[in-house]
């Protein structure tokens, strides 16, 4: 019984590690509702939120969250909501545009 406490106790202590290693590696983190998106986390260069901005206001996406990696030296876009295929494609070819470096010396959150 006590070396299942010894573990779950372990287990706990990491789930900090764990979570601080995933977002080393992000970019940014963008939350989405009503057609509007916002920085929650990370740097993004003004003009790259202005085209996601406008990719997901037409048509207006209700609920949903964006954010982009380090992946291989680019950056990678991942989505997690009520986004249409063809603008996650769109947000993904707007992404591409930026260089990893603009990305990483774009705008804070305020």
């Amino acid at each position: 019984m006590t070396w299942f406490l010894i573990l779950l106790a372990i287990g706990v202590a990491l789930i900090p590690l764990v979570i601080s290693i995933r977002r080393s590696t992000e970019l940014f983190k963008l939350r989405v509702s009503a057609g509007q998106a916002r920085l929650v986390r990370g740097r993004i260069p003004q003009s790259l939120l202005g085209d996601f901005n406008d990719i997901v206001s037409s048509p207006p996406v209700q609920d949903a969250a964006i954010w982009a990696i380090r992946e291989g030296g680019r950056a990678q876009l991942l989505t997690r909501g009520t986004i249409h295929p063809d603008q996650v494609q769109r947000l993904r070819n707007a992404l591409g545009m930026y260089s990893l470096q603009r990305i990483m010396a774009g705008g804070k959150k305020r």
